[in-house]
């Protein structure tokens, strides 16, 4: 008995793919390594070594990240709580929302 396995190189089972991660839980999982990572250099530099110039732009880049997580995380959070905003900043936003979606505006 053999085992047919589908070919991976045609277009068309990569067009069946349907599951996308979450992008929340990709996030979460990108803090995660981020804050593993900067334990690290913090546990050498406690230890009384000095980072070298390429550790050292490796936790540039690293915090660089955290500040545009952090800066995409709040404003994931007050695009989230739209019970807080008043019936003008409601307009607003579904008017910038439509204006994002041509398709719609022509209807």
């Amino acid at each position: 008995m053999s085992i047919k396995l589908p070919n991976i190189h045609k277009p068309s089972s990569v067009s069946k793919i349907s599951t996308i991660a979450s992008t929340e839980g990709l996030i979460s999982d990108a803090i995660i390594v981020i804050a593993s990572e900067i334990g690290k250099f913090r546990t050498k530099t406690a230890n009384g070594r000095s980072l070298d110039l390429a550790e050292a732009r490796v936790l540039q880049g690293y915090i660089k990240s955290l500040i545009e997580l952090s800066r995409e995380n709040r404003e994931r959070e007050k695009d989230e709580d739209l019970s807080k905003l008043s019936t003008e900043q409601l307009l607003q936003l579904a008017t910038a929302a439509l204006a994002k979606m041509p398709e719609i505006k022509n209807e």
